[in-house]
């Protein structure tokens, strides 16, 4: 081969290797890029915390409201006004069509027994969600829910005891 041959060759050839190299460089970023990327955000536990700062930290909620104030005492539920606190929390909470979030709360004393009935947001679907979460299929169709339990202060009478608050959450996938 003369020189001129040979050199075209090199150039061909290391424009191959160039293009090889670019197309795996182009792989990798292509890649990284859609490896981080999310599609899906889950903010299940971000919204059930939120409904439950607000069920314990809102007029609408079961704090203790002073009638004659207007003063809320967060953390405090009066167990004389338990009849009211169903349609106070559906008076409370405000989501578009009603149908996005579901909650029961049972109120405890000191040594985790029940004393009242359960308290319900959205009971008609609470009882079509939660039966679908404890089930804990995952995806659409499904739903998924959070127990959690709260120290709170019981009123009853004017005497203070102590107690708990169990708040069940049901949000469905959808």
């Amino acid at each position: 081969m003369n020189k001129r041959a040979e050199l075209e060759f090199r150039v061909i050839l290391f424009t191959f290797y160039k293009l090889i190299v670019l197309i795996i460089v182009a792989f990798s970023l292509f890649f990284f890029v859609t490896q981080f990327m999310k599609t899906n955000i889950d903010v299940f536990d971000v919204e059930s915390e939120i409904f439950a700062y607000g069920v314990l930290n809102s007029p609408g909620g079961v704090s203790y409201l002073d009638k004659t104030t207007g003063r809320l005492y967060p953390g405090t539920i009066n167990l004389d006004e338990t009849e009211l606190l169903d349609k106070r929390m559906s008076d409370g909470f405000y989501f578009e069509k009603n149908r996005y979030i579901a909650a029961e709360i049972v109120i405890m004393n000191k040594t985790k027994k029940p004393i009242t009935k359960p308290i319900y947001y959205n009971k008609e679907f609470y009882e079509i969600w939660y039966p679908l979460g404890a089930t804990g299929v995952r995806g659409v169709g499904s739903a998924k829910i959070k127990e959690k339990t709260y120290p709170v202060i019981l009123l009853k009478k004017g005497k203070k005891t102590q107690g708990f608050m169990k708040l069940t959450v049901a949000i469905p996938n959808s």
